[in-house]
Order: C-alpha cells, then structure tokens, then sequence
C-alpha cells in the first residue's frame, strides 16, 4: 500500500514498494503525517501476485460477467464499490 491523493497520485515515492512492502510503522506514519490520505495498492509480485479487476461501473461488471454469475460472484468474492459507483474486484 502507498498514500495518495484524491487524484489517485501517489504521496510518496513508490518505486521501492514495487518490490518491498511498507511496514506498518510506515503505513501509520503515513496516515498521521498525510492527514488521513487515500491508499492505493500495488499489485503484482510484492502482493502476492494480486490481480484487481477495475470496472468504472458497476454495469460494466455485470456486462464482463453476466448477471447470475456476477451474483454469485459477489458471494464468494470480495466486491468493493468505489465512490462513482464502479467496483474493484481484487483476485
């Protein structure tokens, strides 16, 4: 996890978090000294190979999935709403 923005621009430099983790110690720093930011996550190796699937509207997950399976989808898989009324779907 890095802090950014409402822009969704990174706070800090994240090169390095592309192959190391924050510690928690870092992550809480942030918060306190960024006033509360927004966090985004890097994905990829240094996850743990997380995938997250970004659909800018919800109906654009229903349309990728289909409506029964994007249902049964949403009860066995995280589904994350965002602000605008898109989702995150992390794997």
């Amino acid at each position: 996890m890095i802090p950014v923005d409402d822009k969704k621009e990174a706070l800090v430099s994240w090169k390095d978090f592309e192959k190391t983790k924050p510690t928690w110690g870092q992550i809480q720093e942030w918060d306190m000294k960024l006033n509360k930011p927004n966090f985004a996550v890097i994905c990829g190796p240094v996850s743990g190979n997380l995938i997250i699937l970004d659909f800018e509207d919800i109906k654009d997950a229903v349309l990728f999935f289909g409506n029964d399976k994007f249902e049964k989808l949403k009860g066995t898989t995280l589904v994350i709403g965002t602000p605008h009324n898109g989702v995150h779907i992390p794997l």
